[in-house]
């Protein structure tokens, strides 16, 4: 298996961090936020809920990256087979955002390299996109606010990608095996007068199912095969402290062996 690669320095490793997590969410909703729930106040409860929820979860997620190697499907695979279907749940997620948050990006990067110019496309219709097309402001504009109470039911309740993943996760768990999937699809058929999508069912049943696959199509007895898909795999990288543990005891071609041997060992 091909070696994944290094970070060349720490710094290279902050910046790449660092442009994962601060987003436009940060400078645009963040003040917005605290404005509308009561100013300074609104801080208290933020940092009660950083400090020992965010900031653990942020270094347990750089952590687990870097102690795999892997990325963010294969980590799960190897700490915890049987919830592989997490890091799959969170690639979707990751897609569906990209869906929206890629526009608002274009958007901040088009608009200001766009006032640079003598006069705003946008401030008038002579442009040949809009001439003779222009409605005007006077005009009636043909929309609804249903859009707008969409947006606030994610602004008020969609408070990361965290928060969807754990929400996805026991939603689909409560309702594919506790309430049922046929009877939701069937209360779903009561509310909108339409049988929705039948895609829908099988995602409520679709991590119950395949856990139950990975667990009968195992090797061993019924306890076996569980513990087998809930431990994780040892063949990660040595850390630098067992390095150094086993570099003070000897070097060369026998560190190697060593650490072979501490890896087969692990494994049983």
């Amino acid at each position: 298996m091909e070696e994944r690669g290094h970070w060349g320095s720490k710094t290279e490793f902050l910046l790449a961090v660092a442009g994962n997590v601060v987003g436009l969410g940060n400078v645009w909703r963040f003040p917005y936020l605290c404005y509308k729930n009561g100013g300074g106040a609104f801080l208290v409860p933020y940092l009660v809920f950083v400090v020992p929820c965010g900031v653990p979860l942020f270094l347990l997620e750089m952590a687990m990256g870097q102690y795999t190697q892997e990325g963010g499907i294969a980590c799960w695979k190897r700490l915890c087979p049987l919830a592989e279907g997490i890091g799959y749940a969170g690639q979707l997620i990751l897609l569906y955002s990209c869906m929206c948050y890629i526009i608002i990006l274009a958007w901040a990067l088009f608009y200001p390299v766009s006032s640079f110019s003598a006069q705003l496309p946008w401030a008038g219709s002579t442009n040949p996109w809009n001439t003779g097309t222009y409605p005007g402001p006077a005009a009636p504009t043909p929309g609804t606010l249903g859009g707008m109470y969409v947006f606030q039911l994610f602004d008020y309740y969609a408070c990361n990608r965290t928060c969807l993943l754990f929400l996805s996760v026991f939603e689909s768990l409560a309702i594919g095996w506790i309430f049922g999937a046929e009877r939701m699809y069937g209360v779903i058929e009561d509310m909108t007068g339409m049988r929705p999508n039948p895609i829908f069912k099988l995602c409520w049943l679709w991590f119950p199912w395949w856990a139950l696959m990975q667990i009968c199509t195992g090797t061993g007895s019924l306890r076996e095969r569980f513990l087998h898909l809930c431990r994780p795999d040892h063949d990660h990288p040595l850390t630098r402290k067992r390095k150094a543990e086993l570099e003070h005891m000897t070097s060369g071609a026998e560190t190697e062996v060593l650490m072979t041997a501490a890896r087969e060992t692990t494994d049983k």
